[in-house]
């Protein structure tokens, strides 16, 4: 899996001293979540220029933005742009994340259905209790 991150945040940093990582989704409308658990590496490599190219504009201005996890100033709304970056931002890195776990949870009455995947050499499926 691969995500994309601000090397701004404190989760860059977070992820040099520990790369365990889990990662939760929910999906809505079919009333299901998934988390997935691995370990992760950061990509600064040539690659990421690929990456970035294929990225809207709109979505390039987010890493143009304040850093995250600062203190918002209102007073600077109007300052915050969708200025475009047509070359790679300096801000931008590629998440890595080497799946070793997955944990599915299925909201469903009366009994909620909840399986696991593990990898060891190959996936094991073992339905869990929710």
């Amino acid at each position: 899996m691969q995500i994309y991150i601000d090397k701004r945040s404190e989760k860059f940093d977070e992820l040099g001293l520990n790369n365990n990582v889990e990662l939760c989704w929910l999906f809505s409308k079919s009333k299901s979540q998934f988390r997935f658990r691995g370990k992760s590496s950061i990509d600064l490599s040539k690659e990421n220029l690929r990456h970035w190219d294929q990225l809207s504009d709109k979505t390039k201005a987010m890493w143009n933005w304040p850093r995250p996890g600062a203190s918002f100033n209102y007073e600077h709304i109007n300052e915050i742009s969708v200025n475009l970056n047509k070359e790679l931002s300096q801000n931008f890195a590629i998440l890595k994340i080497d799946i070793s776990h997955v944990d599915q949870l299925v909201i469903h009455k009366p009994v909620h259905i909840r399986r696991r995947w593990i990898r060891k050499k190959e996936w094991i499926e073992e339905r869990i209790n929710p």
